[in-house]
């Protein structure tokens, strides 16, 4: 077994170091963890990686991914992590009550606008644009007759089905499973890779396993979506009316099934999306009325100019609405089409809102000529952080200036190509339209909002409001919508300006925009600006009227580092309220939560330092206390008020003196005295190259607060970083200790293999991606696991750490198609699951 790292003075509590199926805990004596940061080496990443012969090519590969995302595994040297503080010497932080450690002080109100230097020096203002000449301008283009499009005119496009190919070769343990290959050639033979074909053992291929108990019955009901916001439902690809689920299967299909009672569950009805122009690479999102007889389902689609000359693709969001009081014929009602990508999608209330972002479409025009030509050679696209930069000889010019927009009734829905109702811009005058001055204004924010209130009048009737500027973090509370976007000085007098933006500084900032919900009709509210970056949705809060934001600052990895952290608090008018600055200099968040009066916030470089604080008066916010740990948590979880759950990365530090990543670490904090929270306990799962995709998408985690049933997703790795596990493993949070209790799977790979590193092109339609629990009811405590191809019920008390838990319940979403066989295929892909 592999020893536990822990770094001088690190001594939690309790530690577990799983793998394969074996766990050792250890009881240790509780200790404050020294500050002892690990120096890390110069080292190149791939400079000492030892290649396998079998794996030559993979760990090549891995090698280049690894190097291009060197910030996030290799920790610089410890000399950059002796960044200063911010905060000025008049508000000196004070020794905190955490074994010496000091504490950012707050910051008054009155002081903060002051303090945010990487701010420009500008008026920000919301205003609407004076006309559509105006908006080019902003946006750093121009319109010209002929290539510009007006606002009111209409624009006929249609479903590009070239798009709609699965691309997706099924891999034959799955394929297998279902499917007749008797008389299938070798797997050598194969197209794509090898395979092996034999299903696991204990395997339910057929839709069917014995029942047990009293199948989830008795008022039992289905636990919700891991929300952010108590009372916001998120959309996912997995959601539930307490009875029912809605699944985003494989490849485009939405298939609706009875859950519970268990001894009932069974496919109700499936739909192809695909017939709706829906993409079958992208899972599509989906929220649920309070009823749970209307479902929305968001998804992407592209578009194509009928009749035009040369291609003109436009991607496209299209948010369906689906009648489901039937479960067993769902029936497409209408359907709103806007122009962009999807962002997220929130319902609160009765209402649904949707957020998608647009980039305008822009064509490059000579200077010297009227008509459009292609843009120079060596034209790059668009930058992140900046609009377009101009080009010698050509003009940007817009095609449009406002998002496409339609509306689809029942009556056309499904056709093969939705071309009979024609776009049109969102609005009818680009005075309708609005932005913030002094930011990057380059693309456009659409708020879609639709009505879901059971047997209203207006039911399924939407409105659209779009903001030019630039989309990005979103977070949504009970009564508003706030959307974050970063935002960059790059000004050429900005870098000999050392006043703005500080020592070091990149002028990074962020504008966080407040639209008021308005019960379906969302308006524009207020606006404050922050220094820094969003990590995600988990860095915005709203509490008592009052919007915490935490930000990163500055360069990480910069020689020597510029980077500060810092929590901002601002009033309902969007105010500076108060502030604490100055967190964990030369370190950059990875993840925060905030509950209540309460924040916390994880940053690293070499080692995790949890920072709590205290929120109670926002107008003098104060940092508590904090601990630091080997590792960092990329996702936090309140348990109870004295305790929560982190999930990240377990941290080692090799010979040559480098801090390197190695497994999914799983960490409780005891924050009961939180002058001096602890690690309570510890279980590190796998080695180097596990993960989990909570590190990623928080709504992967389940959690029972009534039992403490906790559950996600998480792909082991073993040596050579080769996989050995791909399953959903559970615990249990109790007392203050943390119990893994098993592991489940569904797939059928056979990770002996060699060649099951390589698992078909595309995901793994049996990677388990969500799992609900089973609330209420006397029957005994259930979880259930959902992957595109099955959803499998478990007895928690089944599982153990010994034996794979066998399921009571398992039914098929989707199936591949036998009469695509794999190996007949000569082209990369074209069979479809």
């Amino acid at each position: 077994m592999t020893p536990h790292y822990a770094p001088p003075g690190h001594t939690p509590q309790t530690v577990a170091v799983y793998q394969g199926m074996i766990t050792a805990e250890k009881n240790l004596q509780a200790a404050t963890p020294a500050d002892d940061p690990v120096k890390a080496g110069d080292g190149g990443m791939c400079s000492n990686i030892t290649l396998k012969s079998k794996l030559l090519a993979v760990a090549a590969i891995s090698c280049v991914l690894v190097a291009a995302i060197v910030p996030y595994f290799v920790i610089a040297s410890q000399g950059g992590s002796e960044g200063t503080s911010s905060v000025p010497a008049q508000m000196a932080p004070s020794p905190s009550p955490a074994g010496g450690a000091t504490a950012p002080a707050a910051v008054p109100a009155e002081v903060i606008i002051e303090r945010q230097k990487t701010i420009p020096d500008k008026t920000f203002q919301y205003r609407r644009f004076l006309s559509c000449s105006d908006l080019a301008v902003q946006m750093e283009g121009q319109v010209q007759q002929g290539v510009t499009a007006g606002i009111a005119d209409e624009f006929t496009y249609i479903v590009d089905r070239n798009w709609l190919s699965s691309g997706y070769t099924p891999a034959p343990s799955d394929y297998c499973s279902y499917c007749d290959c008797s008389n299938a050639p070798p797997r050598n033979e194969w197209p794509g890779p090898m395979m092996a074909l034999e299903a696991r053992e204990g395997a339910e291929a057929d839709g069917g396993a014995a029942q047990s108990g009293d199948g989830g019955g008795g008022g039992a009901s289905l636990s919700s979506t891991n929300n952010q916001v108590q009372g916001v439902d998120e959309a996912d690809i997995v959601k539930t009316d307490g009875k029912h689920v809605f699944v985003a299967g494989a490849r485009s299909q939405l298939v609706v099934a009875t859950a519970l009672p268990l001894t009932e569950a069974a496919v109700l009805s499936t739909t192809d999306l695909s017939l709706f122009g829906l993409s079958v690479w992208q899972p599509a999102d989906m929220v649920v009325s309070s009823d749970g007889n209307s479902l929305l389902v968001i998804g992407h689609v592209t578009l194509t100019q009928k009749g035009a000359s040369t291609p003109d693709y436009v991607q496209s969001t299209v948010v369906m609405l689906f009648d489901v009081t039937d479960k067993a014929n769902p029936t497409a009602v209408s359907a709103d089409q806007i122009e962009g990508q999807y962002s997220t999608a929130r319902l609160s209330g009765n209402h649904a809102y949707v957020i998608v972002n647009t980039y305008p479409a822009v064509e490059w025009v000579a200077v010297r000529r009227a008509s459009p030509l292609p843009p120079p050679a060596s034209r790059h696209r668009r930058a992140s952080v900046s609009i377009q930069p101009p080009r010698e000889g050509y003009k940007r010019v817009m095609k449009r200036t406002a998002p496409m927009y339609r509306k689809l009734s029942s009556g056309s829905l499904p056709t093969s190509a939705w071309g009979g109702v024609p776009f049109r811009g969102a609005y009818g005058d680009c005075g309708q339209i609005s932005y913030v001055n002094s930011t990057i204004v380059d693309a456009w924010v659409n708020i879609l909002a639709i009505d879901l209130t059971p047997g209203g009048q207006k039911h399924g009737q939407s409105t659209v409001l779009t903001h030019a500027g630039r989309g990005g973090t979103v977070m949504v509370s009970a009564e508003s919508i706030y959307v974050a976007a970063a935002n960059y000085d790059y000004a050429p007098a900005r870098w000999s300006d050392a006043t703005r933006g500080g020592t070091g500084s990149v002028g990074m900032w962020t504008v966080v925009l407040k639209f008021a919900m308005n019960s379906g009709n969302p308006t524009y509210s207020a606006q404050a600006e922050v220094p820094g970056a969003l990590i995600n949705q988990f860095a915005m809060d709203e509490h008592n009227g009052y919007l915490r934001v935490a930000t990163t600052n500055g360069e990480v990895w910069s020689d020597p580092p510029t980077s500060t952290n810092a929590v901002y608090v601002f009033d309902g008018g969007m105010s500076p309220a108060g502030a604490v600055e100055g967190m964990a200099p030369g370190e950059r968040i990875y993840s925060v939560r905030f509950a209540g009066d309460r924040g916390y916030v994880v940053t690293f470089r070499q080692v995790d330092p949890l920072f709590v604080l205290d929120l109670s008066d926002p107008k003098n916010p104060s940092q508590l206390g904090q601990l630091k740990v080997p590792g960092f948590s990329d996702y936090l979880h309140p348990v109870d008020k004295d305790t929560i759950v982190g999930v990240g990365k377990e941290t080692q530090t090799s010979s040559d003196g480098r801090t390197t990543t190695t497994g999914v670490k799983v960490s409780l904090f005891d924050i009961a005295n939180p002058a001096s929270p602890r690690e309570a306990a510890v279980t590190v799962v796998g080695q180097a190259g596990s993960s989990t995709p909570v590190s990623w998408e928080h709504k992967a985690f389940t959690f029972n607060p009534s039992t403490g049933l906790m559950a996600f997703p998480i792909t082991e790795n073993g040596k050579d970083y080769r996989p050995v596990y791909d399953g959903v493993f559970v615990w249990r949070v109790t007392g203050g200790s943390l119990r893994l209790l098993g592991r489940t799977t569904q797939s059928v790979r056979d990770f002996a293999s060699e060649d099951s590193w390589f698992y078909g092109y595309g995901d793994d339609v049996r990677s388990i991606k969500r799992s609900l629990y089973v609330q209420g009811g006397e029957g005994e405590e259930t979880l259930l696991t959902f992957s595109a191809r099955q959803f499998r019920a478990h007895k928690v008390k089944d599982f153990s750490l010994t034996a794979e838990a066998k399921p009571v319940a398992s039914v098929d979403l989707t199936k591949p198609d036998c009469s695509q066989k794999p190996w007949e295929d000569t082209r990369r892909g074209a069979a479809a699951a």
